[in-house]
């Protein structure tokens, strides 16, 4: 007979469930010699694969039930008491063994929870980074100038139902006069960015060549109000874009008129 059996040690109450025999009946197999084990310091039986294979080479027939008979049944031998404590240290053995099994389990089902638990916080709060992250593309609007695509830009934004905030010096001419400038900064939704370059007819350009700046930052545009009609960002947010771009002076300025 040949049984596909795992690489490991098997206790009595397994060897029982290969065998089809009841473990009185694999005692008499271990004290006949038919059986070898491997025994413990506390005098329990072990055994490894080998021990199953030659024990079935030597043909011995494993128990197999019975059918039901008139006849009365016939009295097992006796059995020593070591055998019988032993019986029932196995099997005391085998509760404590599945008991820690199944506590094992729990805690791998556990852990293996709050795994999930700290990779689904830890996407959430890349999520929340990258939103916070600003990111800038650089274009060029032909045909129009600073003024012109400021109107253009809020034209779109009102058709479209889009949501943008100046910032910068554009930003900042919204608050008060200040000196010419050639470019615009704004903030918009980064996934609507392909309708935005297909209405204001954008081609991506150099930073010394464009005369817009898009940035993305979904809190600038939360934080966004309406100044001469225009949306602009807060001015903790325009002041440290201005920072940004290096002009400290009016940064400070636009803190000093608040």
């Amino acid at each position: 007979m040949e049984l596909a059996l795992p690489d490991k040690l098997f206790s009595s109450t397994e060897v029982c469930g290969i065998l089809g025999v009841s473990l009185r009946t694999l005692y008499r197999y271990i004290e006949s010699g038919d059986m070898d084990s491997i025994q413990t310091p506390t005098g329990r039986h072990r055994f490894v694969k080998r021990h199953i294979e030659e024990f079935l080479s030597k043909g011995k027939k494993v128990a197999v039930p019975a059918e039901k008979s008139s006849k009365a049944p016939v009295a097992e031998e006796p059995v020593s008491n070591v055998q019988k404590a032993e019986e029932m240290e196995e099997k005391k053995e085998e509760v404590l063994e599945q008991g820690q099994e199944e506590e094992q389990e729990m805690k791998e089902e556990q852990s293996a929870g709050l795994s999930l638990a700290e990779e689904e916080k830890e996407e959430e709060l890349g999520k929340e980074e990258l939103v916070e992250e600003v990111f800038e593309i650089y274009y060029k609007a032909d045909d129009l100038d600073v003024r012109g695509l400021a109107k253009k830009i809020k034209e779109v934004a009102e058709r479209q139902g889009l949501k943008y905030a100046f910032t910068g010096l554009g930003g900042l001419s919204l608050h008060y006069p200040i000196k010419p400038f050639s470019n615009l900064e704004v903030y918009i939704e980064r996934d609507l960015l392909d309708l935005w370059i297909r209405e204001l007819a954008l081609v991506e350009a150099s930073k010394l060549t464009a005369n817009l700046k898009v940035k993305f930052n979904a809190q600038a545009l939360l934080s966004a109000e309406s100044l001469g009609g225009l949306m602009v960002v807060s001015r903790e947010v325009l002041a440290e874009d201005l920072r940004g771009e290096g002009y400290d002076e009016l940064s400070e300025e636009l803190k000093s008129r608040v």
